[in-house]
C-alpha cells in the first residue's frame, strides 16, 4: 500500500452516519463547542459538519435541537459556576467572566428563553397603531409686538400660527428703512 493510500484510509471520517451525527449533537447539547468536538480524535472536520448541515436536513434538525438543549446546559453551567464561587472553589473574577460567557451564549442560542426582553407597548386603545407626533414650539417676541401697531402685531401672530416666520421688529424696521416712513 502506498503512502497516499494510507493517508486516505487513516483520515477523519467524511461520510455521514446517524451514529456520528448523534454523537456530535449529544456533545453539543452537553455544552461542548463544535470546534472542540471536531478537534477530537475520530471526529470529522468542521467543514465536513457544515457541509452536512447544508446537505442533510435530518442532521440539520438534530443540530438545531442540540443547540437549543445547549442553551439549557449553559443556564445550568451558570448556576454551577455560582455555586462553586460560593463554595470558594472558583475565583469571583473568573466566575464573572465564565458566567457572562455562558449567559451570552444561552441568550444567543435561545433568545426567547434566555435573552433580554424588549417591551413595546401600544399606548392607544383597541390596538390602534402608535403615531409619532412632532410638536414645534413657536415663539413670538413680545418686545417686537410692543414696537409695532396692533394691525402689524395681528399680522405677525397670524403668520406665526400659519407656520411662517413672524417677522417681528426686523420687518417693522425693514419697512421703515425701505419706505423712509413709519
Amino acid at each position: 500500500m502506498s503512502s497516499s493510500e494510507a493517508k486516505r484510509t487513516a483520515g477523519r471520517p467524511t461520510k455521514y452516519s446517524d451514529s456520528l451525527a448523534d454523537e456530535i449533537c449529544a456533545r453539543l447539547a452537553d455544552g461542548e463547542s463544535l470546534r472542540h468536538i471536531c478537534d477530537s480524535e475520530g471526529m470529522p472536520k468542521r467543514d465536513t459538519v457544515r457541509g452536512w448541515l447544508r446537505d442533510k436536513p435530518e442532521f440539520q434538525a438534530k443540530y438545531v435541537r442540540a443547540r437549543k438543549e445547549q442553551a439549557d446546559t449553559m443556564a445550568d453551567m451558570v448556576l454551577d459556576a455560582a455555586r462553586r464561587t460560593e463554595e470558594g472553589k472558583l475565583d469571583p473574577a473568573a466566575a464573572r467572566a465564565t458566567i457572562g460567557a455562558y449567559q451570552w451564549l444561552a441568550a444567543k442560542l435561545l433568545p426567547k428563553r434566555y435573552g433580554d426582553r424588549q417591551v413595546n407597548e401600544n399606548l392607544y386603545p383597541e390596538g390602534l397603531p402608535v403615531q409619532r407626533v412632532e410638536q414645534t414650539t413657536r415663539v413670538l417676541d413680545v418686545a417686537d409686538m410692543a414696537r409695532v401697531d396692533q394691525k402689524t402685531a395681528m399680522d405677525m401672530y397670524k403668520r406665526l400660527m400659519a407656520g411662517e416666520p413672524a417677522g417681528g421688529s426686523r420687518q417693522a424696521r425693514g419697512s421703515d428703512s425701505e419706505g423712509g416712513k413709519a
